[in-house]
């Protein structure tokens, strides 16, 4: 998640314009969650999976 904020941030001065640097780091926040929940969406998916072939089996 640090590394979306980062990236966002990145080029942004927060004493030349505050205002743009909390709209990159709103962006970076909502990127981070998207990944974040695409992670969790992923790792629970694997560990359906892996339990119905361990019942299978």
């Amino acid at each position: 998640m640090s590394i979306c904020l980062g990236v966002a941030q990145a080029g942004h001065s927060i004493t030349a314009d505050k205002a743009a640097f909390a709209a990159a780091m709103q962006r970076g926040g909502h990127v981070a969650f998207i990944v974040l929940l695409v992670v969790f969406l992923g790792a629970f998916l694997a560990n359906i999976r892996a339990f119905a072939a361990r019942r299978t089996a």
